[in-house]
């Protein structure tokens, strides 16, 4: 019976360490002509637990209309072999349509992510980016453009997540050559059991949308017959 308390304590203090871990996630993006570099690191008890997500390659197929890319992950990608993978239109389309169904059915969804968003902290956030057209004047149009985005995009950032410090962002033009090239650097924390509480959350509105939408139909079924 001791054995059973002991066990049951230790769950316990596991369980509530858990909910009070940080996470911190380490995302870094990289477009440079055809060049796209992805990498996504997760990392938890300075360190001690980690796990990284690596896309070096990706591929806009011009014909097929497929996303290629290769990707490593795992918890030490030195040692594991790359996947390559594709994403075709309809599957993009799948996922949009699954997202508009999680809209419609979700109640609160907006107020249930927003209340986590907020307590996302955001350590570091570096945009660089480099625009030219070979033409002066519409390099200067460019860049106007490029810089109303960047601050449209960073404002919305602001409102919903919490910025420790603030934001890095920067464009250079290039006046001499056609250039696109963008960079992003952020790394943000968040704890587990927010994440857990908001997953819980996201799962109840789910779960009771879906009773009240089978609930309606039913009642209609009934009033037809």
């Amino acid at each position: 019976m001791n054995w059973m308390l002991v066990v049951i304590i230790i769950l316990v203090f596991l369980l509530i360490l858990l909910m009070f871990t940080t996470i911190k996630i380490d995302l870094y993006y990289r477009h440079a002509g055809k060049d796209d570099q992805l990498t996504v690191k997760f990392r938890a008890w300075f360190g001690l637990l980690h796990y990284t997500i690596d896309v070096p390659f990706i591929d806009m197929g011009e014909d097929q209309g497929i996303l290629s890319f290769t990707q490593k992950k795992g918890f030490d990608i030195e040692d594991e072999e790359p996947q390559a993978e594709e994403v075709t239109a309809s599957d993009i389309l799948q996922k949009i349509e699954e997202v508009k169904q999680l809209l419609q059915h979700v109640v609160g969804l907006h107020i249930i992510i927003r209340k986590l968003l907020k307590k996302v902290s955001v350590h570091t956030f570096i945009w660089h980016s480099v625009i030219g057209s070979g033409n002066a004047a519409h390099t200067g149009m460019l860049t106007g453009g490029a810089w109303a985005l960047k601050s449209s995009i960073i404002g919305l950032l602001t409102t919903y997540l919490h910025f420790i410090v603030m934001p890095a962002i920067t464009i250079t033009p290039d006046f001499q050559k056609s250039a696109a090239s963008t960079s992003i650097s952020c790394i943000f924390s968040l704890k587990l059991g927010d994440a857990t509480w908001a997953g819980i959350k996201l799962f109840r509105h789910w779960k009771g949308g879906r009773l009240k939408f089978n609930k309606t139909k039913q009642s209609r079924v009934k009033q037809n017959f």
